[in-house]
Order: C-alpha cells, then structure tokens, then sequence
C-alpha cells in the first residue's frame, strides 16, 4: 500500500473562534512542530517531514477540550495568545506526521472524529 503522509490537528470543538485567529493558531502549532524536529536534529521525524512536504495534506480534527488535554503532554499544543477568548485555552494539539494507511494503535481514535468545518 501506498504511503500517505498527514499531518494530524485536533482542534478544540468547545472553542467559538473564527477561522482565521484559528488559521493563525494552526499555523503555530505546525512552524512548532517543524522547530522542535530541527533543533533536536531527530533524523527519523526530518525524514517524515520531508516526506510530508511532498503533498502538505492536513488533516484537521474537531474533539473536546478534555480529550485535548489528556494528550497535550505528550504533544505540541497551542495555547490562547488571542484577546476574545478564556485566557489560557488549548486551542489545538498537534499529534504529528503519520501515515494515513498505517496508523499506530495508539492513534486509530483519528478514524472515528470528525473533520473541522
């Protein structure tokens, strides 16, 4: 099979925010992910990002603010940097490149959620 590289969103559903603040949130959460790959030097996620570049799909995903939180350790996430909102919101984590055809069992609840309209 084909690999398919993405890179999974998940985005706060609880959140009321319009699109281009969330744009700009995402945008974050990408260019963070990106940074941390670089300067750590990690060669296995630099080769995932090149892979990646090649179609830059995104996937982005809706969930609650709870699940959000139970995974923002173990991830890059975004948090509020926007006037209008709660202070301190998780806006988005970001789980990172994976290829859609072979996702881990630890990801496969990506399957079930819905994508952001």
């Amino acid at each position: 099979m084909q690999e398919n590289f993405k890179m999974y969103i998940l985005i706060n559903q609880d959140l009321k925010i319009d699109k281009v603040r969330l744009a700009n949130q995402v945008g974050s959460a990408v260019a963070l992910y990106f940074h941390k790959a670089y300067k750590n030097n990690d060669e296995g996620q630099i080769e995932l990002i090149d892979k990646f570049m090649k179609s830059q799909d995104k996937a982005l995903l809706e969930v609650p603010k709870i699940f959000l939180e139970a995974l923002e350790s173990k991830h890059i996430s975004v948090r509020d940097r926007l006037i209008g909102i709660d202070p301190n919101s998780l806006i988005c984590v970001n789980l990172g490149i994976l290829d859609e055809n072979n996702i881990p069992k630890e990801y496969e609840f990506i399957k079930g959620l819905r994508a952001f309209s």
